[in-house]
């Protein structure tokens, strides 16, 4: 199929194709960058319950009192894991003991410090 152009109408529209193409890209990049500009501006108006101009510092206090909170929920949630296996390790070394099994020998180096660095007291 040949096109009713000359090879200059070809580069042009080349050349133009090109641009549009890296000219999409730019447009691509600014809207990202401006959505997530938004959702920071729309986050940061939450944070401050609608009033305008948002304080850094306060944010940064309050991400920080929310990241506690959540550690604070994690420890909570390792504790009680925790107790629930100490709970299984008493009742299974209680079975084997009465299974006649030396428990001590069997859990000798299981829970050693080795790997962890030592305290310099």
């Amino acid at each position: 199929m040949a096109f009713p152009c000359g090879d200059n109408d070809v580069v042009v529209a080349v050349t133009v194709g090109y641009a549009l193409k890296e000219k999409r890209r730019v447009l691509f990049f600014e809207s990202a960058k401006l959505a997530q500009q938004l959702k920071s501006l729309k986050r940061c108006f939450v944070l401050r319950k609608g009033e305008p101009y948002a304080d850094i510092e306060t944010m940064n206090v309050e991400e920080r009192e929310e990241a506690q909170k959540e550690s604070e929920a994690e420890l909570s949630d390792l504790i009680v894991c925790f107790g629930q296996e100490q709970n299984e390790v008493e009742k299974l070394t209680i079975r084997l003991k009465d299974l006649g099994e030396d428990v001590e020998s069997l859990l000798e180096g299981v829970g050693d410090d080795a790997g962890l660095p030592e305290d310099e007291d």
